[in-house]
């Protein structure tokens, strides 16, 4: 009997892992529609204020519950309400949907940047701080990858 059920949990444990390749397939379609233009290092103000980075894990096995509230997709909405462009670059890091998104809100002013970081679930101290002290880019990107643009 406990054969029965070990077996059974590695068939299932096979099908989930099928389906991931699926939701792989459909996230890297979705990624290239998004991705403006594949970037090198040395094209880019690598000393750039970054105001927030924000990490996502896989699409799957288990799902990364943040990719159900992207910053993709919060950013998009924000440009659009606020007629603003958010400067907005971001490195793959494995083939599930891994990615480390790098914002800077340099283009906004003083009230669009806590609007933007207060809507996106930081608190206004934290939104401050932030603000005050951004990291520059160069701190943030892991050596030896490459950065695409939204």
């Amino acid at each position: 009997m406990k054969k029965i059920g070990i077996i059974s949990l590695l068939l299932i444990g096979f099908m989930s892992c099928n389906s991931s390749e699926k939701l792989t397939e459909k996230a890297d379609k979705t990624e290239q529609k998004v991705v403006k233009k594949q970037l090198k290092n040395k094209d880019i103000d690598m000393n750039m204020p970054i105001h927030l980075v924000e990490s996502y894990g896989s699409v799957c096995c288990p799902k990364d519950p943040k990719h159900d509230r992207h910053i993709k997709k919060y950013i998009a909405v924000f440009e659009k309400t606020n007629n603003v462009a958010i400067t907005t670059y971001y490195v793959v890091q494995g083939k599930e949907g891994e990615a480390t998104y790098f914002v800077n809100l340099d283009n906004l002013n003083g009230k669009q940047q806590m609007q933007f970081l207060m809507g996106y679930g930081i608190d206004a101290k934290a939104a401050a701080e932030k603000l005050k002290n951004p990291l520059p880019l160069k701190k943030l990107v892991p050596e030896g990858f490459k950065l695409s643009s939204l």
